[in-house]
């Protein structure tokens, strides 16, 4: 439970708003008609879940990141075999 909790923490606004539209958009397909709801609840979601957005074609799929993130770096040696 400390784990989910942990998780949603992390959620900014948009996430949160495209889960509701994606509950929203699931209520209209279950209680209308129109299969246009169920792709719209599919859509929201799997991008509420995954944090992704809609510009992968121009290679932007990430969300934003957050301002405490660390960039992490390293440093790569070369490998010398001893002879």
């Amino acid at each position: 439970m400390k784990q989910m909790k942990e998780y949603f923490k992390t959620w900014d606004f948009a996430r949160w708003f495209k889960l509701g539209l994606a509950l929203a958009m699931g209520l209209a397909y279950i209680f209308g008609s129109g299969s246009i709801f169920l792709f719209g609840s599919l859509f929201f979601s799997v991008q509420a879940l995954f944090n992704i957005g809609c510009g992968c074609a121009t290679g932007n799929c990430a969300t934003s990141v957050r301002k405490d993130d660390k960039q992490v770096n390293y440093d790569i040696e070369e490998y010398k075999p001893n002879k």
